[in-house]
């Protein structure tokens, strides 16, 4: 059928209904909200601040490298609790996305200001992450995200403060990629406490 990429989908991924109405879409209530595409919400406030934003073409960019990561592990989903699964799925990611495609993080070290990378729209929304392969822990937890969601696979955005990086969390194995490497990665003490967000929790 026309528009429908010639590949095999997860028998359990969602089959999303595009929307274009970003301002319908936020009126949902929060249940059906989360069963949006949370790539589609992503590019869709991103066209607010980039009007001339082709949001089906970056949607057809994430379905080719979900259809990509699905060709490397097949369509069989991991059984819960199964780490080696996981594993192999998660080495999948680094091969294809870090390895391939080579997306990294920004340059911070370059900028004398790291706070002035977020104040530029490409680093924030997902369409530069897969315009460029290089994003922010702002923009690239959303590609994984993204990814997760057309695949079925259960990767889920931390938040550590300062900080979001994406896991794997099936109620059993919860984890990160260990074989992707880059220099902004650093080790982040985390607590049972969920650490303050300075956007939604602003000092009084």
């Amino acid at each position: 059928a026309p528009g429908v990429p010639n590949v095999a989908v997860s028998p359990i991924a969602p089959q999303f209904v595009p929307s274009t109405d970003l301002d319908a879409m936020l009126a949902l209530p929060d249940d059906q909200l989360a069963a949006e595409d949370i790539a589609r919400i992503n590019l869709l406030v991103a066209k607010e601040v980039t009007p001339s934003l082709d949001i089906e073409r970056c949607v057809g960019i994430l379905d080719d490298l979900a259809a990509e990561l699905q060709r490397a592990v097949g369509l069989d989903q991991p059984v819960k609790g199964d780490a080696a699964a996981v594993e192999r799925r998660l080495a999948s990611i680094a091969e294809i996305l870090h390895g391939r495609k080579s997306l990294r993080y920004v340059d911070y070290a370059s900028s004398k200001d790291g706070n002035a990378l977020y104040k530029d729209p490409q680093h924030l929304f997902l369409n530069g992450v897969l315009d460029r392969m290089k994003g922010t822990c702002v923009s690239m937890p959303v590609l994984y995200l993204a990814l997760g969601e057309r695949l079925g696979w259960p990767i889920e955005a931390v938040n550590a403060g300062d900080h979001v990086f994406c896991r794997w969390d099936d109620g059993v194995v919860v984890t990160t990629p260990k074989h992707v490497r880059d220099a902004h990665l650093q080790p982040i003490p985390l607590t049972a406490q969920p650490l303050p967000d300075p956007l939604l929790d602003p000092a009084e």
